[in-house]
């Protein structure tokens, strides 16, 4: 999965590109990086060319928002649902 963009709200958000065709289901203790997130996954209203929703890219929240800091856009992570 790769970062595109880290949202600084309530919850802390981090939106990731699936790089690859691959369906998933978050387990008991779902991490990005090493870094718990909560067991829940937002589809993105992000457009591409031509208006039709990019699917690839979803939002999840960290369960400690102070986490952020270890993630930067572009860079590939390892996610482990």
């Amino acid at each position: 999965m790769k970062v595109e963009y880290i949202f600084d709200g309530k919850p802390v958000g981090i939106f990731i590109r699936i790089l690859n065709d691959v369906k998933f289901e978050l387990g008991d203790y779902p991490n990005l990086a090493g870094c718990l997130i909560k067991r829940l996954v937002t589809q993105s209203r992000i457009l591409k060319e031509g208006s039709s929703p990019d699917l690839s890219i979803c939002c999840l929240c960290f369960e400690n928002g102070n986490q952020k800091s270890k993630f930067n856009a572009g860079v590939v992570v390892a996610f482990v649902p």
